[in-house]
Parts: C-alpha cells; sequence; structure tokens
C-alpha cells in the first residue's frame, strides 16, 4: 500500500480501484486490454506469430484469443490469408478496427470513472483521518 503523506502524525494511505474493463458476450468474455493489444499488433504486423511475441503471449494462446474472438463476434476480427508471393499473413478486418477504436474510447471513458471513485475513496478516508 502506498502512502501518501503525514497529517497531524497520521500517515494517510492511497486507495485505489484494482479492475479491467472486459466487454463479455453471452456470459463469455470477448473483449479485454490484452486481446486488444494482440489485435493491434496484428494489425501493425501482419503476422499472429510477431503479434504474440509484441503482446507477450504464447502463439498458441494468441492463436485460440483469435479464434475465440472470430467465433464469438457476429462478424470476423481477423481473418488469416494463404500463401502467394509474399506468403500468408493475418489481416485485421475493417470492423475488427471499429472493434479496437470503440474499445479504445470506451476504456478511456472506463479510465476517468475510476479516476472519480478512487478520488471519492480518498476523500472519504481523508476525512476519517482528519
Amino acid at each position: 500500500m502506498k502512502k501518501k503523506k503525514k497529517n497531524n502524525d497520521k500517515e494517510l494511505h492511497i486507495f485505489s480501484v484494482v479492475s479491467d474493463f472486459e466487454i463479455s458476450k453471452d456470459g463469455v468474455c470477448f473483449l479485454t486490454p490484452r486481446a486488444v493489444d494482440l489485435i493491434k499488433a496484428v494489425h501493425e504486423t501482419g503476422s499472429i506469430l510477431a503479434a504474440s511475441k509484441e503482446a507477450r503471449i504464447a502463439y498458441p494462446q494468441a492463436w485460440n484469443l483469435l479464434d475465440t474472438l472470430n467465433h464469438i463476434s457476429d462478424l470476423p476480427v481477423v481473418v488469416r490469408q494463404q500463401g502467394g508471393i509474399h506468403g500468408g499473413g493475418t489481416i485485421v478486418t475493417p470492423f475488427g478496427m471499429r472493434l479496437i477504436t470503440r474499445y479504445c474510447k470506451l476504456q478511456a471513458k472506463y479510465d476517468n470513472f475510476i479516476l472519480e471513485m478512487e478520488k471519492e475513496i480518498q476523500d472519504l478516508f481523508t476525512f476519517v483521518a482528519k
């Protein structure tokens, strides 16, 4: 626990809300910060293997996560491309791009809400410590 400062020989502690912004569909976890990081990495690298390394997720776990996203979603989030001159790869679909853009906007709102809650909690305990 972090200590803030002393107030009349009493130590005030900084309280925080510990929570991740996750979206579920029909009770199944759909989008998490980790999944969004992986989708962004796929967009940047064009490869699940490279994205898994960038996101620090084991390749089989990254593969399963993306496969689950595609199965839960009404539209595909990522699509694998076979072979060709430059080999295969994975692309994030336009829906996948909209999904991460909206998720990031919602995440920002969620973060602000958490900050407001933390301020209220801190105010409560600052009042109690006086």
